[in-house]
C-alpha cells in the first residue's frame, strides 16, 4: 500500500471519521481491521514502505 494511502488509513483509525467521495459531511465509522503481510514489517519500515506508527506488533 503507497505510503500517502497509509497515512489516510491512519488518520481514519485514530479519528474514526471520513468523507465520502464527493460527500458534504465527515462521517463517523467504528471498525476493527485484521491484516497480515507476507513480509517481514521491521524490514518495510527501514525500508520506508510502512509507516512505523501503523504497524502494531
Amino acid at each position: 500500500m503507497p505510503i500517502e494511502m497509509q497515512s489516510k488509513l491512519l488518520r481514519f483509525l485514530q479519528d474514526k471519521t471520513f468523507w465520502r467521495l464527493g460527500g458534504q459531511q465527515q462521517l463517523h465509522s467504528d471498525v476493527r481491521i485484521v491484516a497480515a503481510m507476507n513480509e517481514a514489517p521491521v524490514k518495510l519500515i527501514q525500508q520506508e514502505r510502512l509507516r512505523a506508527d501503523l504497524f502494531i506488533g
